[in-house]
């Protein structure tokens, strides 16, 4: 008998945990399997702590403007707060002017792979103006990579030297 499960051991596949019973009682084998990171969800986890650490806006959209997924760390950004944008559409959540600019940046993105350098302008509900820089990259199947920076320290000082 001890023999048996020893030569088992050697034999069973690294990870095995025993005969499963598939269609027609067949065995098949199991095994458990892991992400790369070690413990499930440890990928995830650092993609959130990625995006936490950028000052960045990172929004993923369709061609149409509806919001997939973002991660927005500065509310002036958007007139409705820090409201979840996945699923919203960004061409009504965002003033006319800034959403036609970013409608255009996606174009841009569309026709040449990606786009870079165009400035959003958007007042906040206190009076102040906060200023963006977006940069979208076209993906596979319709859908955009956008960042927004923060650049309204930048504007101002170079509204006061000039």
């Amino acid at each position: 008998m001890a023999a048996a499960r020893r030569i088992r051991s050697l034999t069973a596949p690294a990870g095995w945990r025993g005969p499963k019973r598939g269609l027609a009682g067949a065995a098949t084998f199991r095994r458990r399997r892991r992400p790369p990171g070690g413990e499930p969800g440890a990928a995830g986890r650092r993609l959130a702590d990625t995006l936490d650490a950028l000052p960045d806006a990172y929004l993923e959209v369709r061609g149409d403007g509806l919001c997939l997924d973002a991660h927005v760390c500065h509310s002036a950004l958007f007139a409705g707060g820090p409201a979840p944008l996945a699923g919203c559409d960004l061409r009504t959540r965002l003033a006319p002017a800034p959403a036609a600019e970013l409608m255009a940046a996606l174009a841009g993105a569309a026709a040449h792979g990606s786009d870079a350098g165009r400035i959003l302008r958007i007042d906040d509900d206190e009076g102040g103006t906060h200023w963006f820089e977006l940069s979208a990259t076209a993906r596979p199947g319709g859908r955009f990579v956008v960042l927004a920076r923060d650049v309204s320290a930048r504007h101002r000082a170079d509204e006061e030297q000039a």
